[in-house]
């Protein structure tokens, strides 16, 4: 069972119009299992106060749909750990020592893909964890196999998720 998501690019535009909103409608629902932590990682040198103030703000703004009780149930179940996802020492201190499978998050620009990627394999994250790649894979056919080829050698095909995210009103 995983034990935590950890969203990196964690102050992004993605993270704040589309990730935490959904987060806020799964609590709603009463579909994110009461053990499980989310974790923001970004550079950004911010407190968790700080972060959870600008989550806050963003779920008002971009899920105002969604009843405050549950928004706040979300918030009280976030941290926030500072880390430049291209440092792989930055990266193992904030995901620390789990005992059970994450999911990682790549909110992130394309070109830290790669090392994100590099810097989660050096984090040496319990078997079965997972690794999302969010947003266009690649910048052509080439980049895409050398970014698939990174993956395959940091995770079994199992374990990683591409997605690409569309836009609508």
């Amino acid at each position: 069972m995983v034990s935590s998501i950890l969203v990196f690019g964690a102050s992004g535009d993605l993270t704040s119009r589309y990730l935490m909103p959904a987060f806020a409608r799964l609590e709603h629902d009463g579909l994110i299992p009461a053990n499980l932590d989310i974790v923001g990682i970004d550079r950004k040198d911010w407190s968790r106060d700080r972060f959870l103030d600008h989550i806050g703000a963003k779920l008002e703004a971009h899920a105002d749909d969604i009843e405050g009780r549950s928004r706040t149930a979300l918030l009280s179940r976030l941290d926030y750990r500072r880390a430049d996802v291209a440092r792989p020492e930055e990266v193992a201190a904030a995901v620390g020592t789990p005992s059970a499978p994450v999911v990682s998050y790549l909110a992130l620009p394309p070109a830290l893909f790669a090392p994100s990627i590099r810097a989660l394999r050096a984090a040496d994250l319990p078997d079965g964890s997972v690794v999302v790649v969010e947003k266009p894979f690649g910048e052509d056919e080439s980049s895409a196999r050398e970014l698939n080829e990174l993956l395959h050698e940091s995770f079994p095909e199992r374990c990683v998720f591409r997605v690409d995210h569309f836009l609508h009103e």
